[in-house]
């Protein structure tokens, strides 16, 4: 069903543009709220072959729809003027013609969060798997158990489980966003594993110089497969695809608009990122190991607020040297419990969200979220719930900060480099003689309860009254 066919049945079902109430994206579905039940037109399903579940109360109905079958979502949204769950009643707005509402302004952080929004089932299912593992090296390091060997194949098998998904999260987010543009996703998936393709990653090993077209790049593959970077890659080549799709004669459509926006969009993200990865390498890495011998308190508390930002972008990459040397020179690194205030300000701000949604599944996902936050895993945390709010992601880097100022004062120091940034990692804390583990718990708290009243609090504003 193409998309003019799946609008026109909608509207016929829905009983007319002035009874949709909103569109909206959930769980991989396509959710059509209707303000009355009673005026729908349930033979336009029979007339459109159109495969939908039909939920209907007193107070309105519902039109579900399954992306795999309809890919609707985008569709339904653009031809109906909204932008997501917080244009309740716009539809109305936009059939009365001069009420001055307008559409929702275009926002890649929203657009980033739909995109994770259907990865997290498989997302959180395989953390809680690490989870599970961590645990069990936790206690086998305190000397509590010995009940895993993690040299035997079994913990290996179960490590890689988890660990696979991780790895090859670019794909999986390169092809969600092709769903969610109604794109090619199989070309989308290769643009998401073009540098973890071994030939690729042995170029970028730092072995020897990774140039293209004479432009120097930096050779750091998880700078290009940061989500930012392949969400935008996906949606380039999508536009390549539909312009390609518009002139092309129909033989050759499908296949040349997909093959030509790989041969574009790849060269053209290495080429634009390459420099700036290089520039960022060069001078943010020099920039921050002078500021940490100048202003150490004040460099954690940027690097607390601004973490989840080198996140986003990648670039997380130009202070793995910096803590080497910090760890090699004095035995001790100051500036990695700045990385976790970041974490456990964006679990309070997730925490925030939770406490302030009205939908359930929206909630039961922030609770997830935050709590794998908390044991320092930050992607489910920030981008499928911070980034959707922008008073939660802003409340996010306020609570780093604070919890970096701290930090910073007190000069927690960590001994070791660990998997994670949360709350498994606390033995990495312990400084024999001295309260380095309490104090770092206590920045730990600041971050996440700053974070969390924060977000508590603007969100509240935000909230619209129920209607009685």
């Amino acid at each position: 069903m193409n998309d003019r066919v799946l609008m026109d049945s909608v509207l016929r079902l829905a009983g007319g543009m002035e009874n949709i109430k909103q569109v909206e994206h959930e769980n991989g579905k396509t959710v059509v709220e209707l303000k009355r039940s009673s005026d729908m037109n349930l033979s336009a399903m029979d007339v459109a072959e159109m495969e939908a579940e039909i939920h209907a109360s007193k107070s309105g109905a519902q039109i579900v729809l399954r992306d795999e079958a309809s890919d609707g979502y985008q569709a339904l949204s653009a031809f109906l003027g909204i932008e997501g769950e917080d244009h309740a009643n716009a539809i109305g707005s936009q059939e009365a013609g001069r009420t001055g509402k307008r559409r929702k302004p275009f926002s890649i952080m929203h657009f980033a969060s739909d995109v994770f929004r259907p990865l997290m089932p498989a997302l959180l299912g395989v953390l809680l798997i690490k989870f599970v593992l961590l645990t069990f090296v936790l206690l086998d390091t305190l000397d509590v158990t010995d009940i895993v060997d993690m040299n035997s194949t079994v913990y290996v098998v179960f490590s890689s489980i988890a660990d696979a998904l991780i790895y090859f999260l670019p794909v999986l987010v390169a092809f969600s966003t092709a769903r969610r543009m109604n794109s090619n996703p199989y070309a989308a998936a290769g643009i998401g594993a073009f540098t973890l393709y071994p030939a690729v990653a042995g170029v970028m090993s730092g072995e020897q110089a990774f140039s293209l077209f004479g432009v120097d790049l930096v050779p750091v593959s998880s700078f290009y497969t940061a989500p930012l970077w392949v969400i935008l890659a996906v949606v380039g080549a999508a536009w390549i695809e539909r312009a390609l799709g518009r002139v092309l004669p129909k033989g050759l459509q499908g296949v040349l608009p997909a093959a030509l926006a790989l041969l574009v969009m790849i060269p053209v993200m290495l080429l634009v990122l390459g420099p700036v990865g290089m520039y960022a390498q060069n001078h943010l890495t020099e920039t921050i190991t002078s500021m940490m011998d100048k202003t150490p308190v004040l460099t954690i508390v940027l690097v607390g607020a601004f973490y989840a930002l080198l996140m986003l972008l990648g670039m997380q990459f130009v202070v793995v040297p910096i803590l080497i040397s910090e760890l090699v020179t004095n035995g001790s690194m100051m500036l990695l419990p700045a990385f976790t205030v970041a974490v456990m300000g964006q679990a309070g701000a997730a925490m925030a969200v939770a406490l302030r949604e009205r939908k359930s599944d929206h909630r039961r996902l922030a609770y997830w979220a935050a709590g794998t936050a908390l044991i320092g895993f930050i992607e489910p945390a920030m981008y499928a719930v911070n980034m959707r709010r922008r008073a939660a992601f802003v409340s996010a880097l306020a609570g780093g900060a604070v919890g970096g100022l701290y930090m910073g004062l007190l000069k927690v120091k960590t001994f070791a480099l660990g998997s994670t940034l949360g709350l498994l990692e606390l033995p990495l804390w312990i400084e024999e003689g001295s309260l380095n583990l309490l104090q770092g718990l206590v920045g730990m708290a600041l971050a996440f309860v700053s974070a969390g009243a924060l977000a508590f609090w603007l969100l509240g504003r935000n909230v619209q009254p129920r209607n009685k």
